[in-house]
C-alpha cells in the first residue's frame, strides 16, 4: 500500500503464509550454503517462524548473515551485522547520540553476540567494524575514503561482500576487511544507491 512514495505494511504476514515461506527457505537452503536476511520494515516477512528455521539451519551449517534495524537481538545462532546504532538500541533501548569510545562499542557487541548466541559484526562507519565471536574481539579498521561520500547502499554493499568472502572460505576479520573495500566503492557513489563490482575491487 503506498504511503508518502514507500510500500508499507500493515499486518503481520498470517501464519499460514509465513509457514509456506518457511517451507520455501527450507528448499532453498538444501542447495546453497549462504543465506543473506535483510529485516527493514516496521512489519515484514521475517517473523518468529522464519527465525526459528534461520536458526535451524545455522546450526546445520549454513553460513547466515542478518541484517535487521529492529529485532537483530531476536535472531539466534547466526551472524548478525547490525551498525552501531541498531546495535545498541537493542541492548540499551535507547541512544542519546554520545559519543564512545571502540572498547566501549566493543562492550555493546560483546554483550549483543552472547545475546544471539552467534558471532556479531557491527560496523562503525568511518571507524571500521567489530568482528565479534567465541574467539575472537577485533576491529577491523576501514579503507580511508575523502569525501565528499553517498552512505545510501553501503551496508547492503558491505553485507553482501562479507558474504560473499565468507562463501569463499574466508574469516570473519579477513570478510570483514574484504567488506570494507566494496563498501569504500559504494559510497563514492553519489545520488544513488551504489554497488560495487568484482573488477572494482580489484582496481583498489
Amino acid at each position: 500500500m503506498p504511503t508518502g512514495g514507500l510500500f508499507h505494511n500493515f499486518q503481520e504476514l498470517h501464519k499460514t503464509i509465513a509457514v509456506k515461506l518457511a517451507q520455501k527457505l527450507d528448499d532453498m537452503a538444501l542447495i546453497c550454503d549462504i543465506i543473506a536476511v535483510t529485516d527493514q520494515l516496521t512489519i515484514g516477512v521475517v517473523g518468529n517462524i522464519i527465525r526459528e528455521r534461520l536458526s535451524y539451519w545455522a546450526d546445520k551449517g549454513k553460513i547466515i548473515v542478518v541484517d535487521s534495524r529492529d529485532r537483530i537481538g531476536l535472531f539466534r545462532n547466526v551472524i548478525v551485522k547490525p551498525n552501531e546504532i541498531e546495535a545498541v538500541r537493542w541492548i540499551e533501548s535507547e541512544y542519546d547520540g554520545a559519543e564512545r569510545t571502540i572498547e566501549q562499542w566493543a562492550e555493546v557487541a560483546k554483550e549483543l553476540s552472547q545475546e544471539v548466541n552467534g558471532t556479531c559484526c557491527v560496523t562503525l562507519g568511518s571507524d571500521g567494524a567489530l568482528w565479534i565471536d567465541s574467539e575472537t574481539c577485533i576491529l577491523i579498521p576501514t579503507r580511508v575514503v575523502e569525501p565528499p561520500i553517498d552512505i545510501v547502499g553501503a551496508g547492503d554493499g558491505f553485507a553482501a561482500a562479507l558474504l560473499c568472502a565468507l562463501g569463499a572460505g574466508s574469516d570473519g576479520p579477513e570478510a570483514t576487511a574484504f567488506a570494507h573495500l566494496a563498501a569504500s566503492i559504494v559510497i563514492k557513489k553519489m545520488g544513488t544507491t551504489g554497488t560495487a563490482s568484482p573488477q572494482e575491487i580489484l582496481a583498489i
